[in-house]
């Protein structure tokens, strides 16, 4: 490990986290020098990852994260292959729908049809747990064992979000195998209470270890049993995209 690339990178992280950040806090809260901190702010700066506001110093992320974004998602093929299969599907169901992929140990948000009866607070770029999440699950049942054990040792102890929230690995592994029986896993209150939302993976999407569609909806409306098809059919629609 390269550790000032680290340090650059640490840095990064911590502006994504907080939107902006003086040299004070980065180096309190990172514990670096404030000189390792400026010289390294300087770099990003440099490079156009970091732009700096002029009255207070704070250091802040540039669009050039946002180009880079488009880029892969233009790379990948995400706006020709997906876009319309996720706008049928968010068509056919009247809800939200995500397509999500695996980024270290969370579900990440890399696309977004919503519904125009009720929005939601997930964002595009956004991250969410693994453990109590439809679209963590299904990702989670795409992937080998061993590698699923792995992922997981970094997770726990298991946050609960809800009363409905599974935090022992045992029954998260039990939503997993059953995920990999039916095709398609279902979350009901588990990340916030009055939302219920299905899951399934998507094979072989490109660029990444692993991705899964989702469908969500209020709790008083949604029946997520319903879509299980529909999610399925537009998972397999996706795979046979990509490899056409």
């Amino acid at each position: 490990m390269i550790l000032s690339v680290k340090k650059a990178m640490d840095i990064l992280d911590y502006v994504v986290q907080k939107d902006k950040a003086s040299v004070k806090d980065l180096s309190s809260q990172l514990g670096m020098p404030k000189s390792t901190i400026c010289r390294l702010a300087q770099t990003l700066q440099a490079s156009g990852y970091l732009g700096q506001e002029l009255e207070t110093g704070d250091y802040y992320l540039t669009y050039k994260f946002f180009r880079i974004g488009y880029d892969m998602l233009e790379k990948f093929g995400i706006r020709d292959c997906v876009r319309p299969v996720i706008k049928k599907l968010a068509e056919d169901t009247q809800e939200t729908v995500n397509l999500t992929v695996l980024d270290e140990t969370k579900v990440l948000f890399v696309e977004k049809i919503e519904s125009e009866l009720i929005h939601t607070s997930i964002k595009v770029g956004s991250r969410a747990p693994l453990h109590c999440t439809a679209p963590g699950k299904a990702i989670l049942s795409s992937l080998p064992q061993e590698r699923v054990n792995s992922i997981l040792e970094k997770c726990v102890p298991f946050e609960a979000y809800t009363e409905n929230t599974i935090v022992t690995v045992e029954g998260l592994l039990k939503e997993v195998e059953l995920c990999r029986k039916e095709g398609y896993t279902i979350c009901k209150d588990e990340l916030a209470n009055g939302v219920y939302v299905i899951g399934a993976p998507i094979r072989g999407y490109p660029g990444r270890e692993a991705a899964a569609l989702s469908i969500s909806g209020p709790s008083n409306r949604f029946k997520p049993e319903s879509a299980a098809h529909l999610i399925i059919e537009a998972c397999e629609e996706i795979t046979r995209r990509f490899n056409a």
